[in-house]
């Protein structure tokens, strides 16, 4: 798609899991792209369900699968509209799920990890 658009906006689909461990601290993950702390996700690939996206890009990001992904909100608006250092624009669409079943062994696949 951005071979054909360049760096114009873009409306994306995606999901963040906010994970809370049996101590009730939460996951942070510090992202490389735009060096910010936030919680593992991503953007949604074709054929996906949210809730498939959002347990794909726990593990993707973190190493950890989560069995039981509760939904909390959609987040839209003027907030989720990015600019990235590359150029890219986009205005983002994102699933909100909580889980603390998670199994796996944590390993921080992009930037850094807080919990």
């Amino acid at each position: 798609m951005r071979k054909l658009i360049g760096t114009q906006p873009l409306m994306v689909a995606g999901a963040t899991v906010v994970v809370i461990n049996d101590k009730r601290k939460v996951l942070l993950q510090q992202r490389s792209d735009i060096n910010k702390w936030g919680f593992p996700g991503g953007v949604m690939e074709f054929g996906e369900t949210l809730e498939e996206t959002a347990a794909r890009e726990l593990y993707e990001e973190t190493g950890l699968w989560a069995s039981d992904l509760n939904f909390i909100d959609i987040l839209s608006g003027e907030k989720e509209c990015h600019k990235y250092p590359n150029g890219d624009e986009i205005f983002g669409i994102t699933a909100v799920y909580t889980t603390s079943s998670i199994n796996g062994e944590l390993v921080i696949k992009d930037g850094r990890a807080y919990i």
